[in-house]
């Protein structure tokens, strides 16, 4: 994962290796409204994946 925050617009980037970007997204808004940090704008580029990363869901039904 690799993630950047930018103070000038409060805004978090998330590049993120995953097989749920949904479940990501939440996870983090979550642990941003706990956050020292102000975040306004929440940014997930997911990376779909494989052999790695979160396998909790799968975004391509059955």
């Amino acid at each position: 994962m690799n993630c950047w925050y930018d103070a000038a617009t409060q805004s978090l980037h998330m590049v993120v290796p995953t097989q749920g970007p949904h479940e990501v997204a939440e996870s983090t808004a979550g642990m941003a409204a706990k956050s020292w940090f102000p975040v306004k704008n929440l940014f997930v580029h997911p990376v779909y994946t494989v052999g790695y990363g979160s396998k909790d869901h799968f975004t391509v039904p059955f």
